[in-house]
């Protein structure tokens, strides 16, 4: 576990390069991102490096089909995003906590999803490997994070009425709004 001692050290020089580097940039050189999240989901909150093998073991456990107690591995691009933004962020002193309301999802779970998507990205290829989390936070709008998200394009971007950001890293650019 990362003391806040360090993880601000971290997180502070990746927010000084991050405003100043486009996110076609940074996304083609993955050595320029932080690999810091700061992440919450129920009760358990962290401040984890996922490049190391104990952080992305915990991030594995913290972004698990909680409903059938499953655990996937989120693609690492999905992760490159999700700590871009938050460097960006804190670029400019609006430091978030991502609130992880969704990772993987078996598709028995995902069927049991009113609305849904047949396809999701939330459900883990043969790999077990899935590509789309739902977020939201208390620091910034679903709104202007989505927004940041499709600026990376890097997969899909959800718009959700009730305050949440669907993000994946699926082969197609796209966003969408829903309830």
């Amino acid at each position: 576990m990362m003391l806040r001692r360090d993880f601000l050290k971290v997180v502070s020089m990746g927010a000084a390069m991050a405003p100043l580097l486009t996110p076609q940039q940074v996304f083609g050189q993955s050595q320029l991102l932080p690999t810091i999240l700061w992440i919450r989901r129920g009760a358990d909150e962290v401040r984890l490096d996922y490049s190391t093998t104990a952080g992305y073991k915990h991030l594995c456990w913290l972004l698990r089909d909680v409903h059938k107690n499953v655990t996937g591995f989120p693609d690492w691009r999905l992760l490159q995003l999700l700590s871009w933004m938050q460097a960006w962020l804190a670029g400019y002193d609006r430091h978030i906590r991502y609130d992880a309301l969704s990772g993987m999802r078996l598709r028995s779970t995902n069927m049991a999803i009113e609305g849904a998507a047949l396809n999701s990205k939330h459900i883990p290829d043969k790999d077990m490997v899935f590509r789309a989390i739902d977020t939201r936070n208390n620091v910034v709008s679903s709104e202007y994070l989505g927004r940041l998200a499709w600026m990376a394009q890097q997969g899909g971007v959800g718009f959700y009425v009730r305050d949440f950001s669907h993000f994946d890293t699926g082969p197609r650019i796209a966003s969408w709004r829903a309830k």
